[in-house]
């Protein structure tokens, strides 16, 4: 099964915390030391990293899983496609996910615009600033 929908060329900078189905071009910086994680579902040891990417226009980290910690390389630039940004611990990540790809390419060259880390900026989650429904009807008026 695949993500049939309609993929949005975005930069770095364009990013924001809904993003979602977006392709990207960045080179990889740097990568965190991976550390392992057990999922709380199925109780499997997995492998997580930070990675550190790039363009012209800022950086941000992505959360990188598995295979995709060795195969992602520092120095080299790939073409994202079909990522979307999360926030963990109130700052922005951009994720693969399941049906996210990423391939090598050298059709471009670019130096990253460190200044512009996505990542460093603090992000309230948008996720539970939505406003509380009222349930007002006469079915729960008055029920004792």
């Amino acid at each position: 099964m695949s993500f049939e929908g309609e993929i949005i060329n975005v930069t770095i900078e364009d990013l924001k915390p809904s993003s979602k189905h977006v392709r990207l071009f960045a080179k990889v910086i740097e990568k965190s030391e991976p550390r392992e994680v057990v999922s709380r579902d199925s109780g499997e040891t997995n492998t997580v990293a930070d990675i550190l990417i790039g363009n012209d226009t800022g950086t941000v980290i992505l959360t990188a899983w598995n295979a995709d910690i060795d195969r992602l390389e520092i120095g080299k630039i790939y073409e994202f496609s079909n990522v979307y940004c999360t926030l963990y611990r109130n700052h922005l990540r951009l994720n693969l996910g399941r049906y996210g790809t990423y391939t090598e390419t050298d059709e471009m060259d670019f130096e990253p615009n460190l200044e512009n880390n996505k990542s460093d900026k603090e992000y309230e989650d948008y996720r539970y600033n939505r406003p509380r429904r009222h349930y007002r009807s006469s079915q729960y008026r008055n029920i004792y």
